[in-house]
């Protein structure tokens, strides 16, 4: 952000104006009002600039509009987490990056394809985990639900390891199966992995 407030400017005004005792010539006081007034219209535009767009503590959401942030040391940082429900009608759903990093959806209907959406601009990496699991009775043990991964990208592709089973069936109540997906061009290659199955041993 360019700052407008002139330190020269400033520098010129005469903070001794007008002089006790002395004939003060009238110029003087309107050279400095002008400069007072110049000075105090360009801070008031600084002012707002950095209001705007300086980001603050206090803002529940700061958007950067994709400026990098360079040489920095994060801490006690953390990714969005979504819960997106139960999914109970067969068709397609987005899974939009905007929302969320990390998204946990159970699965309570076959035929449902989870879309991966919404990438950030090519150049830029960008991951979403997805964490199912199957709805209904827990002491249902026959029930399964498969599901199908595609693209949200115009004519993008999904590509995995030969042994990635798709669709994939859904069974768990409790233990859900974890997918990873990221990119690197915008959505136009989606690389996707099966992180693991059935998350059930407790350590």
């Amino acid at each position: 952000m360019a700052i407008t407030t002139n330190s020269s400017n400033i520098g010129t005004i005469n903070a001794d104006y007008p002089q006790a005792g002395v004939d003060n010539d009238s110029q003087g006081f309107r050279d400095n009002f002008s400069k007072i007034k110049a000075e105090l219209t360009n801070a008031h535009a600084d002012l707002t600039a950095l209001d705007t767009n300086a980001v603050k503590n206090n803002d529940a959401i700061t958007n950067m509009q994709g400026n990098t942030i360079n040489n920095v040391v994060l801490n006690r940082s953390s990714q969005k987490y979504y819960s997106g429900g139960v999914l109970t009608t067969a068709g397609v759903r987005p899974v939009s990056y905007e929302i969320a990093t990390y998204h946990a959806y159970t699965i309570n209907s076959a035929g449902i394809t989870l879309q991966l959406t919404d990438w950030p601009s090519s150049g830029k990496y960008a991951e979403l985990v997805l964490e199912l699991k199957r709805g209904g009775d827990i002491a249902d043990t026959t029930s399964t639900y498969d599901i199908s991964f595609s693209s949200g990208t115009a004519n993008g592709v999904i590509k995995t390891e030969q042994a990635f089973v798709h669709p994939t069936a859904i069974a768990d109540p409790t233990h859900p199966k974890i997918y990873r997906f990221w990119t690197i061009d915008g959505g136009q290659t989606v690389y996707g992995e099966f992180i693991s199955g059935i998350f059930s041993k407790v350590l």
